[in-house]
C-alpha cells in the first residue's frame, strides 16, 4: 500500500467527536460505537468514562466538554 493510499484510508476511519475532560484539563477524541447509537471513551489521564447518546435529531457540534 502506498503512503498516500494509507493516509486516505485513515482519514475515512471511524467517526469521532472531541471532548475536553475538565477533570484533568485534557482533550481527547471519543469514537462512535459499532452499533452507531453513541460515542464513548475515557479520560486519558484519570480514566473517567464519558458516553454521548445519539438522538434522533442529532447535532452539528463536533466538540464537547465533560465535567
Amino acid at each position: 500500500m502506498k503512503c498516500k493510499d494509507k493516509t486516505e484510508k485513515l482519514s475515512q476511519g471511524r467517526k469521532y467527536v472531541g471532548i475536553l475532560f475538565k477533570c484533568c484539563n485534557v482533550y481527547a477524541r471519543i469514537y462512535k460505537s459499532r452499533l452507531g447509537d453513541r460515542y464513548s471513551g475515557y479520560c486519558p489521564r484519570c480514566g473517567r468514562r464519558v458516553k454521548l447518546m445519539i438522538g434522533p435529531a442529532g447535532t452539528e457540534n463536533r466538540f464537547f466538554t465533560a465535567k
